[in-house]
C-alpha cells in the first residue's frame, strides 16, 4: 500500500483495541482513522459472543472516543455484507433494511451505530464500508475460500453447505484496499458527513462455481459435495442464500472500480500458497 499512496507514512503500534493508551498512541496526529479490527476466530463457541462484543462494541467505542479526544477528522469503519442478511431478490443498496442472521452480523451493526455518532460532531465525518465476500492470499482456513483452497490443494472433497448454491460477489482484497483508499479521499464530506458504501466485485457467482473454478485452476482431483442433512442444524446456521450488491453509490461518489476478476484473484491465491509452502499439498491451515 505505501507505494500506491504517495505521502503515506506508516508507524506500527502494538496494542489491544480496548487499550486506551495504545489507541491514543496510534491515532495521535492522524487526520483519518481506519477501523479494520474485528473478531474472526474464537476458539470456543461459548466465548464467541463475549469476544464479538469486546471487539465490535467496546473496542469500537474506545477507538471512537480516542479519535474524538485526539481531534481526528474522519473515521472509517469496515463493516460487512453480512449485515444485510438474505437479499430481497434485487440489488442490495446501502439504504436497504438490515436483517442480520448471526451474532457476528449483529455485532457489526452495533459498530456501525457507534461510529455514526462521530459523524454527528461538528467538523467530523464518518464513512462505513461494507465489503462483500473478501478473499485473498493467506486467508484463514476457516473462511469460505480458505476451506476451498485447502481441500482443492490436497485433493480432498470440497464440502459446501447446500451444495454451494448461494450467490455471492467475491471481492479480491486489493480491490477492497482501493475502496478504503477511495473512502479516505472522498470529497463529499460537507454534504454527507455520514456515508455508507458497498465495496464489491461486479461478478456474481455461486460458491459452487467458485469452487469448481479453483479446482480447474489448480488441476485438482477434488469434487464438490454437500454435507449430509443434520437434524441439529439451527436456522441461524444456514448460510445466506443470495447477496448481490449495488456498487452504484461507490462508483459515483468515490470513483470505486474493482479491477480483479475471480479467475485472476484465485490464481494469485494459488501462487501464494505454492510460494509459502513449496512441495506441500496443503498450504491453507
Amino acid at each position: 500500500m505505501p507505494e500506491q499512496v504517495p505521502g503515506l507514512r506508516l508507524e506500527y503500534v502494538r496494542g489491544h483495541i480496548t487499550d486506551q493508551d495504545a489507541l491514543y498512541a496510534a491515532v495521535t496526529g492522524a487526520e483519518t482513522v481506519i477501523h479494520l479490527g474485528t473478531e474472526t476466530t474464537v476458539p470456543h463457541r461459548r466465548h464467541r459472543g463475549a469476544g464479538l462484543y469486546t471487539i465490535n462494541a467496546r473496542g469500537t467505542a474506545a477507538l471512537t472516543s480516542a479519535a474524538i479526544t485526539k481531534d481526528c477528522r474522519h473515521l472509517i469503519y469496515c463493516s460487512g455484507a453480512e449485515v444485510y442478511g438474505d437479499g430481497p431478490g434485487r440489488l442490495l443498496d446501502e439504504d436497504d433494511p438490515l436483517a442480520p442472521q448471526s451474532r457476528a452480523a449483529r455485532a457489526k451493526i452495533v459498530g456501525e451505530r457507534i461510529v455514526e455518532q462521530f459523524g454527528l460532531l461538528p467538523g467530523k465525518a464518518t464513512t462505513v464500508i461494507r465489503p462483500f465476500g473478501v478473499y485473498g492470499p493467506g486467508q484463514p482456513g476457516r473462511s469460505v475460500f480458505g476451506k476451498i483452497m485447502s481441500a482443492a490443494l490436497s485433493g480432498r472433497p470440497i464440502v459446501l453447505p447446500d451444495g454451494g448454491t448461494q450467490l455471492r460477489n467475491f471481492t479480491y482484497v486489493d480491490d477492497v484496499a482501493q475502496g478504503i483508499i477511495a473512502a479516505m479521499r472522498r470529497t463529499n464530506e460537507a454534504t454527507a458527513p455520514r456515508a455508507c458504501y458497498n465495496i464489491a466485485s461486479v461478478e456474481t457467482v455461486s460458491i459452487r462455481d467458485a469452487a469448481l473454478l479453483a479446482i480447474d485452476l489448480i488441476g485438482s482431483a477434488s469434487v464438490v459435495t454437500a454435507p449430509r442433512p443434520s437434524s441439529r442444524r439451527k436456522p441461524q446456521d444456514r448460510p445466506v442464500a443470495v447477496q448481490i450488491p449495488s456498487t452504484e453509490r461507490a462508483f459515483t461518489e468515490l470513483g470505486f472500480r474493482p479491477l480483479t476478476l475471480l479467475t485472476e484473484g484465485l490464481s494469485r491465491c494459488f501462487m501464494h500458497s505454492r510460494v509459502q509452502a513449496p512441495g506441500r499439498a496443503l498450504a491453507y491451515a
